[in-house]
């Protein structure tokens, strides 16, 4: 059985995680005598294991060398120190230590188990290395998270052995799920199975009867995934899928996956628009400690949450957060919210929308259905199948509805090609609707719209029990009876199944519109009760409409008055109206209803009495006023400049006064109007803008600043100045490489104000070691980003830093860069800030032969092959250019030449010269075959490129390159140079880059050019600096018009005559004229 706590393996795996977790924690913040007091406990571990006594070295002397138990002739090192430097320095250390006879005994054989919950080395880490015969790679390193195989093969009386150990060590309860939680849930108990034999949602069978079905490519891609979430990294993940894809179900089947690997403790959370923070977080402190993974459905109902969560995952020790969210569209999320989820954990997000194709479609319900016959086999059922490719049209990807029509299955015998949609929705609605009055059933229906967009609806009478209650279909939750009815997917097939078997209706008054239906529906329930008495749901109806991204039905809300005034009287007179409500509603109208922003603006803000105690309710007021006056369109100038006029300045300095700290400049930037901006800035104290820096974290210090001087220049000199950086760098618990480096380098520019640098004493404060371990977790380009950041600030401190990171760590990051371009690049900025370091990745580029597979792949680029050979040239890996030429593909080589852009082409050929003169050659000649003239014509071909092709094209052959320039008629080139999107100085940056593979063609083209009115009109449009910098060029082409051009310029009105010849001496004192 899955998820159950008894069971003696997942009960080690998980105190075996709970260890590991907890010493990686307490290692990253320096507290080593966990990592110490875990010796004497993997002691007794490894003596279990293996059947040998280990003990801890130190009982038989302290600080015993190199390393930590022993048992015989064998030696074990436990470190928390995941990487392979520091099991070569200990082999080294060891086998040193055994030639100076320091030891009271002989070893044969030096083992490591390291704290962490990685699973192995690379398979070349250790190539190349003097192992001394005295440790193998694949044999003696054991990491604490996973030592599940050595546990299996253990006799039943030895597991228990080590389960009650651990657990007595670790004082643990003998449930793990003993605390009651007010939001959360386990695992096991939200997968507990219901006397109700429709399920609308998995359950324990679908995992214990093995019916989930996921293709070989699916199921790769989800353990994939799994294995990229950790405790060390404190990364949040994130599934997304369209609605009834089964995004919860894989959630759940990676939660299935990582206990049995290393022992997590999986819990739930069903996000809902009320969803209370400040409850979660009890709820989170209750489980803190514990391998948590905790999965967050549903969190499009409440990004910001979400976003909370993300952002102060940190304190939470010991706990993923898995977020689960239907898709959302791009311009959706890019209008909706300013911290896009999506965005931020596009790294470590499954996409399950992209699972769309018709084949995989019809793959999926293949192999449901295989899944279920072998089930109903064993249920000694006699299931038969016929044709089942109508079920692709009736389930529509909806996997609950086919596991509802699977349910029919073998109920009268029947064979499941008959089964058609009309089956299902007669079941359905013969199993839960008919037996109930008329009017009951409408109830029904209409209590299934709201929780179709999982509004958790109020009875509008609540004293008035209806059958339906009583029997169990919709839950009651608490005595104010909030009914949770089943499931917002299920609510929807009812709804079909009801408006199936009422064709007529739906025809005639709905036009078989379903949303038309829905809405009609919810607007009964919104008339139904008192105006003076609308229930606070009214805001959830709204929200959750809008989260659905339901344009129709939210459309006929904004232009239905009842259900406008339902929201009006909400805002004036619900005490639990507050800010990110109103910021919410007018998000959805920007984006559903744009039409009615003006009045919603109106009737929520400008006419609510009510406003002032909405705004200051919480700490986000000033940041939703200045978004709602970035929503109104500059047009409605009157609106936007009475939105404000609607506040007097003791409100305003109330709400800035009430705000946190780091939405303040974020509000304020928000403001496009320069007299509003004016009047929120003038009403801040120095006192508050120094509360608003101090209290800023230190990855948003920067960025603060940097707004800061925008917003109030006077202020940012005297609180750069008051800021410490001893108490800045101490503040930083934990290290995130990128956000680091970003921060540092945005102090650095403030850095004029200072005679000492804050941001060099914050960098040499933080311990290396943090910076090192943060490494491991930042993507390439981050690091190498971040290298040339550091290099800026201190350079010293980057090169040791580089000195003490891994090279090959570093190579195995290289390599996951797609593309070999980009891989240059990160290589050469490597190479900038340590040749050391650069050189023992080239080393490692050589070994493995690298980029062999890459350069004979039908998919490289064209633009991949010059840079890197380039960057290795630089570099001095000239003899493995010679062997990527020879061990290439020259079918693929000329491939990319013939079909890249000219440009690139004769890069590609370039690059290829110094290497293999004669292949270049070749290359070359077979190129010019093309009709090149007809590509460089093309009015798509910009000038620019133009210049690259031929510039490039003279350093591969420069008789040919000239000789192939005089043949281009020069219109081509008056074409491109006048075009509008052409500016002078690029004009003359062609003119001067092309000159030297033809300077007669060269001159002729400038002449030609300079007999055209547009070439001196752009010319006249132009800074004086820019102007005269240009001239330089032109005049080293031809000098023969430059004094007209001169003359030309400095003629125009408003020009400085004198600026303009001063510039001149300093750009170039002799221009070949007189000037004076």
């Amino acid at each position: 059985m899955l998820y159950k706590s008894q069971n003696i393996l997942s009960d080690i795996l998980f105190a075996l995680s709970l260890i590991t977790t907890d010493v990686k924690y307490g290692t990253k913040l320096k507290f080593n005598d966990k990592a110490e007091a875990c010796e004497g406990i993997f002691a007794r571990i490894l003596s279990i294991i293996f059947d040998k006594g280990f003990t801890n070295c130190n009982l038989i002397k302290q600080d015993y060398p190199a390393i930590d138990l022993h048992s015989d002739s064998i030696a074990f090192q436990v470190s928390a120190q995941d990487n392979s430097t520091k099991i070569k320095d200990s082999i080294n250390l060891f086998k040193k230590n055994i030639d100076l006879g320091k030891y009271d005994r002989k070893y044969s054989k030096i083992k490591f188990l390291i704290i962490s919950h990685k699973e192995k080395f690379g398979p070349k880490t250790f190539e190349n290395f003097d192992t001394y015969n005295l440790f193998s790679p694949n044999e003696d390193v054991y990491f604490s998270a996973n030592l599940g195989k050595q546990i299996k093969a253990l006799n039943p009386a030895k597991q228990s052995e080590l389960r009650d150990f651990l657990w007595f060590e670790l004082n643990l309860e003998s449930d793990v799920y003993d605390n009651r939680f007010n939001e959360i849930q386990s695992v096991p108990s939200y997968l507990e199975n219901t006397s109700n034999d429709i399920k609308a949602r998995t359950t324990q069978v679908d995992f214990d009867q093995n019916l989930l079905y996921y293709s070989e490519k699916e199921e790769k891609s989800i353990l994939d995934f799994a294995n990229t979430i950790n405790f060390e990294n404190k990364l949040s993940y994130l599934i997304t899928g369209h609605p009834t894809t089964g995004k919860t179900t894989v959630a759940l089947k990676i939660c299935d996956y990582l206990q049995n690997q290393i022992g997590i403790v999986p819990f739930y959370l069903q996000l809902k628009t009320n969803t209370s923070y400040s409850t979660l977080l009890k709820d989170l402190k209750a489980i803190n400690g514990l391998p948590t993974v905790l999965i967050i459905d549903d969190i499009h109902l409440d990004f910001e949450l979400a976003n909370r969560l993300i952002k102060e995952n940190s304190k939470f020790k010991n706990i993923v957060f898995l977020f689960v969210s239907r898709h959302i569209s791009t311009d959706f999320r890019k209008t909706f919210e300013l911290d896009d989820v999506f965005e931020t954990l596009r790294s470590n997000c499954l996409s399950l929308e992209r699972n769309n194709s018709k084949d995989f479609q019809r793959d999926k319900i293949l192999g449901v259905v295989a899944k279920r016959s072998d089930f109903l086999l064993k249920q000694n059922y006699n299931p038969r199948q016929g044709g089942i490719l109508h079920l692709e049209h009736i389930s529509k990807n909806n996997l609950l509805k086919l596991k509802l029509l699977l349910n029919n299955w073998c109920k009268a015998d029947d064979v499941l090609s008959n089964i058609d949609e009309e089956i299902i929705h007669k079941d359905l609605f013969n199993k839960f609707l008919k037996k109930y009055p008329k009017e009951e059933i409408l109830e029904i229906i209409k209590y299934s719209c709201l929780y179709s967009f999982n509004i958790p609806f109020e009875k509008v009478d609540p004293i008035i029990e209806l059958t339906t209650e009583r029997e169990g279909l919709f839950y009651t939750q608490d005595v104010e009876l909030k009914s949770l009815f089943m499931q917002p997917s299920f609510c929807d097939l009812l709804i079909d199944s009801y408006l199936f078997l009422n064709q007529r209706v739906f025809k005639t008054e709905f036009n078989k519109d379903k949303n038309l239906f829905k809405f009609k529906n919810i607007k009964q329930y919104i008339e139904e009760i008192k105006i003076e008495q609308y229930p606070e749901i009214i805001i959830e109806i709204f929200l959750n409409v809008g989260s659905a991204e339901n344009y129709d039905i939210l459309r006929l809300l904004f232009n239905d008055s009842k259900s406008k005034l339902a929201l009006f009287n909400y805002f004036k007179s619900s005490e639990n109206a507050n800010s990110t409500q109103l910021k919410k509603i007018i998000q959805i109208v920007k984006i559903f209803a744009k039409s009615n922003l003006n009045e919603i603006i109106n009737g929520l803000i400008i006419n609510n009495k009510n406003i002032n105690q909405i705004l200051l309710r919480e700490n986000t007021g000033l940041f939703v006023l200045s978004y709602i006056h970035y929503s109104i369109s500059p047009i409605n100038r009157l609106l936007k400049s009475k939105l404000y006029e609607t506040f007097n300045d003791e409100t305003l300095r109330k709400l800035i006064d009430s705000s946190a700290n780091h939405k303040v400049t974020l509000a304020i930037q928000n403001i496009n109007d320069s007299k509003i901006r004016k009047r929120i800035t003038d009403l801040i104290s120095q006192q508050k803008w120094e509360e608003i820096i101090k209290e800023t974290s230190f990855d948003l210090i920067g960025n603060s600043l940097t707004e800061l001087r925008k917003l109030s220049p006077k202020n940012v000199k005297p609180i750069f100045a008051s800021l410490d950086p001893i108490l800045l760098a101490d503040s930083v618990k934990w290290v995130d490489f990128y956000k680091l480096t970003k921060t540092l380098s945005e102090l650095k520019t403030f850095e004029k104000y200072e005679t000492n640098s804050k941001a060099k004493v914050i960098l040499n404060r933080i311990e290396k070691w943090k910076i090192v371990e943060s490494l491991k977790y930042a993507k390439i380009q981050q690091i190498s980003q971040g290298f040339a950041q550091l290099a800026k600030i201190d350079n010293l401190f980057l090169q040791d830093l580089l000195e003490n990171y891994s090279a090959e760590l570093l190579f195995e990051k290289l390599n996951e860069i797609k593309f070999l371009d980009e891989y240059s690049l990160m290589l050469i900025n490597i190479n900038k800030a340590s040749k050391t370091t650069s050189l023992k990745i080239l080393k490692l580029i050589e070994q493995n032969h690298s980029f062999k597979e890459r350069f004979n792949s039908k998919g490289i680029k064209g633009r991949e092959i010059p840079a890197i050979l380039n960057c290795l040239r630089k570099l001095g890996a000239n003899s493995y250019c010679s062997k990527l030429i020879e061990d290439s593909n020259k079918d693929i080589i000329e491939g990319r030449v013939l079909s890249s852009l000219p440009e690139v082409s004769v890069r590609i050929i370039k690059s290829i010269k110094p290497i293999n003169e004669h292949l270049a050659d070749k290359i070359l000649s077979t190129f010019l075959e093309l009709d090149l003239i007809t590509k460089l014509d093309n009015k798509n071909y910009k000038l620019s490129q133009v210049s690259d092709f031929l510039v490039n094209f003279s350093h591969c052959d420069e008789k040919l390159c000239s000789d192939f320039f005089e043949k281009i008629n020069n219109l081509i080139f008056i074409k491109k140079s006048l075009k509008s999107n052409v500016s002078f100085a690029e004009i003359c940056t062609f003119l001067s880059n092309v000159k030297n593979c033809n300077i007669a063609k060269t001159r002729d083209i400038y002449s030609n050019i300079y007999a055209h009115n547009v070439f001196h009109k752009k010319a006249r449009e132009i800074q004086p600096r820019v102007f005269v910098n240009s001239l330089h060029q032109l005049n080293s082409v031809d000098n023969r018009f430059t004094v007209r051009f001169i003359n030309s310029y400095v003629n125009q009105k408003n020009i400085n005559k004198e600026l303009i010849f001063k510039t001149i001496k300093e750009v170039n004192k002799d221009f070949g004229i007189k000037l004076n």
